[in-house]
């Protein structure tokens, strides 16, 4: 697991980890969705790289809200994406940082992002709200490891508190789908909507 992947260890803000997430974006013209999007603080980066094809979602109705009118090139969406995962099928990067870890059925969540979708998570160490969970690296890759294959990430250490760590992740999602937990539209069979998702092929690097 981690020890076959390279885990540099950052000194630096969350803001520059959020440059560091949109330099692995360079150039993509695919859908991305946004689990969290808060602020719209990513939209705004992905903004100056010209990237427009977004999807940001959050819980927060003021917040989405005011980002329709601050950043109307953009599509956000009010909406609980643990009761909509429907909305991941047509997404081919799915980005999150600091939210998964409060979604309740995160591993159902996962299940439902399409085989060979780009991923880009920060997960943190330790939090300050109940009802999330949190995990030391080990922790986090074995939790998401049978769907996730990783390829990068990167541990920002804050330093103003050292014993707190968010983790930074990039990876692609597998062919691993759990039939119990994928979503599938009333008018299709189950054996139909495999076919499609098996007609799905991995992107290049």
């Amino acid at each position: 697991m981690t020890s076959d992947i390279d885990n540099k260890v950052i000194k630096t803000s969350k803001e520059q980890m959020l440059e560091i997430a949109a330099n692995w974006i360079l150039d993509y013209e695919k859908l991305i969705v946004e689990i969290g999007c808060g602020d719209a603080n990513f939209a705004v980066l992905l903004k100056k790289r010209n990237i427009s094809n977004y999807l940001g979602i959050d819980i927060d109705k003021e917040k989405i809200a005011i980002n329709k009118i601050h950043y109307p090139q953009f599509r956000f969406m009010c909406t609980d994406i643990g009761e909509n995962v429907h909305l991941l099928r047509k997404a081919r990067m799915v980005i999150s940082f600091e939210t998964m870890h409060y979604i309740e059925d995160d591993l159902r969540v996962i299940n439902n992002i399409q085989p060979y979708c780009k991923i880009i998570f920060s997960l943190p160490n330790s939090v300050y709200k109940e009802k999330a969970r949190y995990y030391e690296l080990e922790g986090w890759m074995e939790r998401f490891e049978k769907f996730i294959t990783f390829n990068k990430m990167i541990t920002i250490q804050n330093p103003r508190k050292p014993g707190k760590r968010l983790f930074l992740f990039k990876g692609v999602r597998n062919s691993y789908i759990d039939k119990k937990t994928f979503y599938v539209p009333e008018h299709y069979r189950f054996d139909n909507m495999m076919q499609r998702v098996k007609g799905i092929t991995p992107e290049d690097e």
